[in-house]
């Protein structure tokens, strides 16, 4: 079972601080990519997958997978975000993973072009 907390702690080390399946420092370019053309991949690498393979004690990359779900107006659109990575060794407070695992964690936000939540100013 995955620890939500690391995770929640972990995918917002993701949103501070990624483009069409490649390389990227953070989970931005690839929100903006989906929103633009429907979906976007990415491998996230730097800072952030150092986070991660510290948190999780692995060294597989932390693959993000973005898809547009809905358009909410011409400007924004709600967004699906799945971060999976591999050979993930989780510990939380039931109990210890016997071993690596993969782990995956899919969850939605809305997000206009300017990079911002949705509102009234945003228009149709």
């Amino acid at each position: 079972m995955t620890n939500p907390r690391s995770w929640r702690a972990a995918i917002l080390v993701v949103g501070i601080g990624c483009a069409q399946a490649g390389e990227v420092q953070s989970l931005q370019p690839l929100l903006h990519e989906a929103l633009s053309r429907g979906q976007a991949e990415g491998v996230i690498d730097g800072p952030i997958a150092d986070t991660f393979a510290r948190l999780f004690h692995t060294t597989d990359p932390l693959r993000i997978s973005v898809r547009r779900v809905a358009m909410l107006s011409a400007h924004c659109g709600r967004l699906e975000v799945t971060a999976s990575q591999n050979r993930v060794v989780d510990r939380n407070a039931t109990r210890v993973a016997s071993g690596p695992e993969a782990r995956r964690l899919t969850y939605q936000v809305s997000m206009c072009e300017d990079g911002t939540p949705p509102s009234g100013r945003h228009g149709p």
